[in-house]
């Protein structure tokens, strides 16, 4: 989801949720990758059920990355905080919510579960017992990747979303939603929940159905609408049986990029000379990879726009992508840099084309192209297929070397900004690829041999 995007139904269909002894309990369950918060201070909105500013309950990250669940009656506040920070943006989480008031133990009346272990808190839950949360309120407002509280505060959730449960009146267990694999040891999603009945007001939101990612696959009818408030919403291949490779907030020390559409929109604020990187790193020896971005503004200047590749994290606010010999950089002039010296390679790109690079890190060469043509190392983008390599020798050099994918700009003066795909595009794709494996959505087909960087795929040749 982006920014101001969410879902939501303004009215809940049966008043039998409603009853205030029913809405003493309720069980959340959801799959989520995360996405970066508007800024270090907001929120980012999981779920919220809410009548007015004093009556309303919600699941949010807080600015210090903790998971905060709270249900707001009358005068009362109470919260319930995660342990752990929430802040691996490579993988999903399980997350989910689990609350029954009528429980005589005050600390078990609210549950919170990650990835199927329950999150303990040095600061108990302490609603009171016989409490009733909003979720089944026929004067609430329902919404899914929003925290609003209805007076007007909103914190958006900007990653992804898979498998949303909700059934009201119901304690669960996270084994109805999720499994322990076999073969890895990883908690996973059941192919489908296991032992749920819905209530009335209850939804299954599967976002299989790209016409109407809402729709309520419980047997309720509960679709909810998609709400857009100027930004963006994809259905996406990523998913939790398979996590594709997304740009990392945490690596954004130096570079104070601004992150948005699930980690795969960077803008790059022209203050800074570094780089972001992605949150996959790739192996020497291991496999060959192909990737796209839309370039959405290559900034002021004929090689302000950097993508390319880096073994190492920027160090510095001063050294672009391309300064040292551990990173490649390819401009938007054509030319690639690395270790401070440009080189001739393709022809210049512009706003709003499709850049590919083809990672083969099996022969540690490295090419570039645009538009669907590869470039010939002269000068021209006008090859079919990638034959001039760029050499990674001294990239990949040293004790177990590993890449990573890296943006930036060149000017400092004027910011640049891409859209990734390693796969899962949040661009509009009009042509429609996937690699060998059927993994991935591209514009252009992979060359012969490359694969979307995503777990299944690393997991074969990585």
């Amino acid at each position: 989801m982006g920014n101001g995007v969410y879902f939501t139904r303004a009215t809940n269909g049966s008043a039998s949720d409603n009853d205030s002894v029913v809405r003493r309990k309720f069980t959340w369950s959801a799959w989520c990758k995360l996405g970066a918060n508007w800024d270090a201070t907001y929120y980012g909105g999981f779920f919220a059920a809410a009548v007015d500013g004093s009556n309303h309950t919600s699941l949010k990250r807080d600015g210090d990355e903790y998971l905060n669940f709270q249900v707001n009656q009358g005068s009362g506040q109470y919260t319930l905080v995660s342990d752990y920070k929430i802040r691996d943006y490579s993988a999903w989480y399980h997350i989910m919510i689990v609350y029954d008031s009528t429980l005589a133990t005050q600390a078990d009346r609210a549950i919170m579960y990650i990835n199927g272990v329950r999150s303990t808190t040095s600061s108990a839950w302490n609603g009171t017992q016989n409490l009733s949360a909003d979720f089944g309120n026929t004067s609430a407002t329902s919404r899914i990747g929003m925290y609003n509280n209805n007076t007007g505060n909103a914190y958006g959730y900007t990653g992804y979303m898979s498998e949303v449960n909700l059934t009201i009146g119901y304690a669960l267990s996270p084994t109805a939603f999720g499994e322990t694999d076999s073969t890895t040891g990883e908690w996973k999603p059941r192919s489908s929940p296991n032992g749920v009945t819905y209530s009335p007001n209850g939804y299954y939101l599967k976002f299989t159905n790209a016409g109407a990612l809402g729709t309520d696959s419980s047997g309720n009818g509960n679709t909810y609408a998609i709400t857009n408030n100027g930004g963006t919403i994809f259905q996406t291949v990523d998913t939790p049986q398979n996590s594709f490779c997304v740009m990392n907030p945490l690596d954004n020390y130096f570079a104070g990029a601004s992150y948005e559409e699930g980690n795969l929109y960077i803008s790059s604020p022209g203050s800074a000379y570094a780089w972001s990187t992605s949150t996959f790193g790739l192996s020497s020896g291991r496999g060959k990879w192909y990737v796209e971005a839309k370039v959405d503004d290559v900034g002021s200047g004929s090689d302000n726009f950097l993508w390319g590749i880096s073994s190492l994290p920027s160090v510095s606010s001063s050294a672009m992508l391309g300064s040292n010999n551990k990173c490649i950089a390819y401009r938007n002039n054509g030319n690639y840099k690395t270790n401070d010296a440009n080189s001739t390679y393709g022809g210049s790109f512009s706003n709003g084309q499709i850049v590919m690079m083809a990672l083969d890190l099996d022969n540690n060469n490295i090419y570039f192209g645009s538009q669907g043509y590869w470039g010939d190392g002269s000068g021209n983008t006008d090859e079919a297929n990638p034959t001039s390599a760029i050499s990674l020798t001294n990239v990949m050099g040293g004790f177990n070397p590993r890449c990573f994918f890296a943006f930036g700009d060149g000017s400092g003066s004027s910011g640049a900004k891409v859209k990734y795909n390693f796969g899962n595009p949040q661009f509009t794709i009009s042509s429609g690829n996937s690699d060998a494996n059927g993994y991935g959505n591209f514009e252009y087909a992979p060359p012969s041999g490359y694969f979307s960087v995503c777990t299944k795929n690393i997991n074969q040749y990585g």
